[in-house]
């Protein structure tokens, strides 16, 4: 059985991390090879000094933002605790569910002193060559593996910008042009990489969709106190490190919930005056087997995060996506054209919601047949074909 080492950003600790690279593992494993997580940390030192340095225009928050976030930041440091937890079981399940490589690789130095050996190496996904969160370094580009026979295989890497600021590109070009098979996450990158490449580049899809809502279920149960497949909850999932949404988002939550009702689950995010009134339920703790409960029992979801609106979409939820109209991240409207769901996007400041939000079962055919392609090309790519 030949052997596949991954290397995606394994150890974020947020839901969509995680689970993707479970995914990306799990697909490999059901295709017939032996498939490794590369154990390189990310973001190690490397990382933090380059952002630290990074001549990148900062976006300078609004004074009501700034106060916004200094209680909040207040706020998370009474929860401290619940922080803790919560790493504590992100890293439990990635003990339990990844297959980690024997040796953590801490920096880049120690990655190609010492690089492991595969038969073929492979990049996954999330933005594991966005050049804003990478810089120089083109580990996740395979620059470690160095045998000229070395087989090279990326699947659904993102980019999120629309080019490749110039200092980077000869090391894109040059790692990119070693690969084997090459495939992209978005439609926008499919360009950027066949012109630094000069080779064909398919788009696939993200990898938590390799897998169905069933198969989520199967892999990861977790029944705890009901068996039951009652979809009661009423899920929020609200990031704020790509932009600050609220208070707008607590318009959208309020509006939706009057309107489809269940039990309040806030995964991640704030509580307003009418969530709390409606005896909403936070669970700073939850972890991604938490993640794949709550939303497979979610009769609504409201959320602002990429990985919220793929499993929104996968589960066949009904959904509302809040977005930042200034942000020239096309990920998720991207991600909503795929399959027909515009609608379920609408801007965080909006103050009408769309009526009788439903779930097409045209989105679910089109992510079924979108799968199918993924796989073939996962299963061509890792066979040499």
């Amino acid at each position: 059985m030949k052997k596949v080492g991954i290397i995606t950003m394994h150890r974020v600790f947020n839901m969509g991390s995680v689970l993707q690279a479970y995914a990306t593992q799990e697909c490999v494993k059901a295709l017939g090879f032996d498939a490794e997580i590369i154990d390189y940390v990310y973001p190690n030192i490397e990382h933090q000094i380059y952002l630290n340095s990074s001549s990148t225009p900062k976006k300078i928050p609004s004074l009501p933002n700034r106060i916004f976030t200094r209680l909040k930041s207040k706020l998370f440091r009474q929860k401290s605790d619940s922080r803790a937890i919560r790493r504590q079981k992100f890293e439990k399940f990635m003990s339990e569910f990844y297959n980690l490589s024997p040796c953590r690789y801490t920096n880049r130095y120690l990655l190609c002193k010492t690089p492991p050996v595969y038969d073929i190496y492979l990049t996954g996904s999330d933005q594991v060559w966005n050049p804003n969160y990478i810089g120089y370094d083109t580990s996740f580009m395979l620059g470690f593996a160095r045998e000229k026979s070395a087989i090279k295989v990326a699947y659904a890497p993102s980019i999120s910008v629309n080019e490749i600021p110039e200092q980077f590109k000869e090391d894109y070009s040059t790692r990119l042009k070693e690969y084997t098979a090459l495939s992209v996450r978005e439609q926008q990158a499919v360009n950027i990489v066949e012109e630094l490449s000069g080779k064909n580049v398919t788009r696939v899809c993200d990898p938590t969709l390799l897998l169905s809502r069933e198969e989520w279920i199967e892999r990861l149960p977790d029944m705890r106190d009901d068996d039951t497949d009652e979809k009661k909850y009423f899920v929020v999932f609200i990031l704020n490190y790509k932009f600050n949404p609220y208070p707008g988002v607590f318009n959208i939550i309020e509006k939706a919930h009057r309107e489809y009702g269940g039990e309040i689950i806030v995964i991640h995010g704030e509580i307003s005056d009418y969530m709390k009134s409606q005896n909403a339920r936070f669970i700073p703790t939850a972890d991604p087997k938490d993640f794949i409960y709550y939303l497979s029992r979610a009769r609504f979801m409201v959320t602002t995060s990429f990985h919220g609106t793929v499993f929104a979409l996968n589960f066949s939820i009904p959904f509302i996506c809040a977005l930042d109209t200034a942000d020239t991240d096309t990920r998720i409207p991207s991600l909503l054209a795929d399959y027909g769901a515009e609608r379920h996007g609408i801007p965080v400041d909006s103050v009408d919601i769309p009526s009788s939000i439903t779930f097409d079962k045209g989105i679910s055919q089109k992510i079924s047949d979108f799968r199918e392609y993924s796989k073939k090309y996962l299963k061509d790519a890792l066979n040499c074909k």
